[in-house]
This record gives structure tokens, C-alpha cells and sequence, in this order.
């Protein structure tokens, strides 16, 4: 018996439920996020750059921004996937939180744009709830009669 047979819910040899698709709104915030992530990365990967070639002291807070321009870029593609729901809520709401109380024009428009995915995380928290096999009788969201 392999280790995904065991953990695949009902009788052997039964269909393996799928996960609904990926609402519209979810693949426009986690495409969203994902690009303002890139954008971050290597907007910071280049201030990395400059700064080092000049030995300003402020290199290391670089090196902070470069990570989070990265790690934005991973959780818009866990989220896209499904994962990470909780972190990815947390934060990105910390981010929107600090990039709208920047009050720059870029800050304010990346805040935004975090504020519209963070809306559209708690929107569809169904959809990144779904798991295979759930309790479909007890479930309050289901609709069937």
C-alpha cells in the first residue's frame, strides 16, 4: 500500500475527489501578488547591487527587502495552489498595513493592490478550505437539498 493510497479518504479503488476549480478572483489576486513580488525583488535586487558597489551600511536592510520580495512571489504561488491560506492572510495584510502608512505613490498603489488579495483571501476562504473527503452533511456551506 503506498502512502497516498492511505491517505486518500473512502474505499479502496474509489474516485479521488478533486478540488473544485480555482475561482476568477483568486487567479486575478494570486497573479497580482506574484507580480508585485517580482516587481519587489528585483526593484530591491538592484538597490542590493548599487549599494554594495558603494559599501553604504544600509546593504543589509536590502538583503531584507530582497527576501520579501521573494517570499511575496512564493506565497502568491502557494496561494494559487491552495496552501499557506493563514500565513498568506497575515502576511499580506502586514504588508498592505506598512505599504499604505508609507504614504509614497508606489506605496499606496502596492498597498492596494495587497488590500484588494487580502479581501479576496477572506472571500473565498471556502475554496482554500476544501479538503477531500470532508463532511459534507455537517458542512454549513453546502448547498445541496
Amino acid at each position: 500500500m503506498s502512502l497516498s493510497s492511505r491517505r486518500r479518504p473512502g474505499p479502496p479503488g474509489a474516485e479521488i475527489p478533486k478540488r473544485p476549480p480555482r475561482p476568477a478572483f483568486v487567479e486575478l489576486a494570486t497573479a497580482l501578488l506574484i507580480m508585485s513580488g517580482f516587481v519587489s525583488f528585483f526593484t530591491s535586487l538592484q538597490g542590493l547591487v548599487t549599494l554594495t558597489g558603494n559599501d553604504d551600511p544600509n546593504a543589509p536592510l536590502v538583503v531584507l527587502f530582497v527576501t520579501i520580495g521573494l517570499l511575496t512571489m512564493l506565497t502568491g504561488i502557494a496561494l494559487r495552489y491552495g496552501h499557506w491560506w493563514l500565513f498568506g492572510i497575515n502576511f499580506i495584510a502586514v504588508a498592505a498595513f506598512l505599504e499604505l502608512t508609507s504614504f509614497t505613490v508606489q506605496g499606496l498603489f502596492s498597498g492596494a493592490i495587497d488590500l484588494l488579495v487580502v479581501i479576496v483571501l477572506l472571500v473565498y476562504r471556502p475554496w482554500f478550505a476544501w479538503k477531500p473527503g470532508g463532511d459534507r452533511d455537517n458542512d454549513p456551506e453546502d448547498d445541496r437539498d
